[in-house]
């Protein structure tokens, strides 16, 4: 046999235990800044694709799964709130809007009280944010002067689209340019 057809599939060598669900957890978490629910979803679908190769899982896996999250917390290792707080450090200073920041925390599991909390302590304004995004993106007053009317209610759907308020959107694109 050559090396490659005596390699198996790695989730058909080793049978999922508590021990190698906190290892595969630990690996995640040493690559990727996570919340308590991604890791959950990465353990239970790793059980998933255990189940599907055809190993038979314990029926504590839930229990077990549960177990590792609670340890990796009280450890330290593991925390919505400052997954919460990287992801609007890291999502204000690319210009996105307090709606585009409260849907994508939302759907990381993040409870909307902490990310309330969490948006009202943050810097800089949602007006700083949208201006940023309309340099960035070069939009209204940073397209060339004889564009920035033809494509104002385009960049306004494009502000629109990215959560800015009407508000904020109309006095980021008439700002003035800094040169």
């Amino acid at each position: 046999m050559t090396p490659t057809e005596q390699k198996k599939g790695p989730l058909s060598q080793k049978p999922i235990t508590h021990k190698r669900l906190y290892n595969i957890a630990l690996f995640y978490l040493s690559r990727y800044d996570a919340s308590l629910e991604k890791v959950r979803t990465v353990l239970n679908r790793r059980i998933q694709k255990s189940i599907q190769a055809g190993q038979s899982i314990n029926p504590e896996a839930g229990k077990w799964i549960e177990d590792i999250l609670r340890h990796l917390s009280e450890l330290g290792y593991l925390s919505d709130e400052r997954y919460a707080q990287n992801q609007i450090r890291r999502l204000s200073e690319q210009g996105k809007s307090n709606q585009f920041i409260l849907m994508k925390l939302k759907s990381a599991g993040i409870s909307e009280d902490i990310i309330h909390h969490l948006l009202t302590t943050l810097p800089s304004s949602e007006q700083d944010r949208a201006d940023h995004f309309v340099k960035k993106k070069k939009l209204g007053c940073f397209r060339p002067q004889n564009q920035q009317d033809a494509f104002y209610m385009k960049d306004m759907a494009t502000l629109g689209r990215a959560g800015f308020s009407y508000e904020i959107a109309r006095k980021a694109l008439s700002q003035e340019t800094e040169e």
